[in-house]
């Protein structure tokens, strides 16, 4: 604050010195006209008694040029001012100078005055800087958000090599450094709990995902493995196939990846928010076969269709922002610190809060945000789906 006020200082100084200068200085004496055209008349004298020595002029001519320059020099003489008024264009530049130093005063007491009078209404020297995650620009917000996640996965990372036996830490870490695009990150959290619940399908599954996002989107071998493991052991995990079904388009093997998202399609709910990519997906792997969709049939024996479980991430389109935080840092700090059985309780709890006061200022577009990206890391897929409808409806002023 202190730096503040001496710059406004020298500013000010500045400002006046830039402003008054002019008032207090005194005006040269402007020298008079005639006096200068006499001493160039006289020169012109002297330079006539040159020629006539040189015998450039002869003496009727020099006896005009002198008689002409005379005569200038006598009606020059006749402007020369008298003692009284050299006296008093001398005087003059220093008494308007004298007069002006009330008013050079008075400005240099009234503009500091009355900048800081307005400073002091309008401005707000007293109050504190706020926090970058409480300012309205959304880039700012974002940066915010995503430095304190990144510190605060950090210490959950910590916490999770001292206590290593805490699979539902370990999901949360992987889905939390997923949102950071830290998919090679995500992907060793993701291992860790599936080892630690016995290569669980769902967790599995989550690993293989992103591996596949590590590699921009290209399906490596050994992510298409994982993904075999899982259909093998829970045939209707909806991310397994749809990415087999790319796999196998990777692989030149269209007909076989037709048949794959024909087959997510049969073990898929009723609704699930997935089924629309899907269905492209058919069609334009029908299109490309000359095969009317139609006539596809699913495998015979497939396992009767389970309740929605979270859909590919390469499925669902990224809105912009997406990138943010899943959760807010205080909820990730919380989650590192009380244990396994109640971490998913209390993450559901502040959820559910956040889902309250939204309720109440509908218009929160990042909060909408926010409460979409935490329902896709509890695995509520509907209810994401719902936050981003929300999200959008609040950016463009839709009732």
């Amino acid at each position: 604050m202190i730096v503040f006020w001496i710059i406004a200082a020298l500013m000010v100084a500045a400002t006046l010195w830039a402003l008054l200068r002019p008032l207090l200085r005194a005006g040269p004496r402007a020298e008079a006209r005639s006096a200068y055209d006499i001493a160039v008349y006289r020169d012109q004298l002297k330079e006539v008694e040159r020629d006539v020595e040189r015998g450039l002029l002869g003496p009727d001519q020099a006896r005009a040029a002198r008689t002409e320059i005379e005569r200038r020099m006598l009606a020059a003489a006749d402007g020369l001012p008298d003692e009284k008024e050299d006296a008093a264009s001398t005087e003059a530049p220093e008494g308007k100078a004298r007069a002006a130093r009330p008013v050079v005063v008075g400005l240099a007491v009234i503009v500091p005055a009355a900048a800081l009078a307005i400073y002091l209404s309008i401005g707000a020297p007293n109050t504190p800087d706020l926090p970058l995650a409480e300012r309205t620009d959304p880039a700012r917000v974002e940066l915010a958000e995503r430095t304190e996640m990144a510190r605060l996965i950090g210490q959950l990372a910590e916490r999770l090599e001292e206590m290593p036996n805490q699979p539902e830490g370990w999901i949360l870490l992987g889905r939390s450094y997923r949102t950071l695009e830290e998919y090679p990150k995500a992907a060793d959290a993701f291992l860790r709990a599936a080892e630690l619940t016995g290569r669980a399908p769902r967790i599995l599954s989550e690993y293989a995902e992103a591996l596949v996002l590590a590699e921009n989107g290209t399906i490596p071998a050994s992510a298409a493995d994982v993904f075999r493991e899982v259909v093998a052991r829970e045939p209707t995990e909806p991310r397994a196939r749809y990415f087999l079904g790319l796999y196998r388009v990777q692989e030149g093997d269209v007909r076989g990846a037709l048949q794959e998202w024909v087959d997510l399609s049969a073990v898929s709910p009723a609704g699930a928010p997935w089924m629309a990519e899907v269905r492209q997906r058919i069609e334009l792997a029908a299109a490309a076969l000359q095969i009317d969709p139609e006539s596809l049939t699913p495998t015979a024996g497939l396992a009767a269709p389970l309740p929605p479980t979270a859909p590919p991430a390469a499925a669902r389109p990224s809105p912009p922002g997406d990138s943010a935080p899943a959760l807010s840092g205080d909820d990730m700090e919380a989650a590192a610190r009380i244990s396994e059985e109640d971490r998913e309780a209390m993450i559901r709890g502040m959820v559910e809060g956040l889902a309250e006061r939204l309720e109440e200022n509908p218009n929160d577009v990042a909060g909408w945000l926010r409460l979409a990206r935490a329902y896709e890391v509890l695995g509520e897929t509907e209810k994401a789906m719902e936050a981003r409808a929300r999200a959008e409806a609040a950016q463009t002023g839709a009732p």
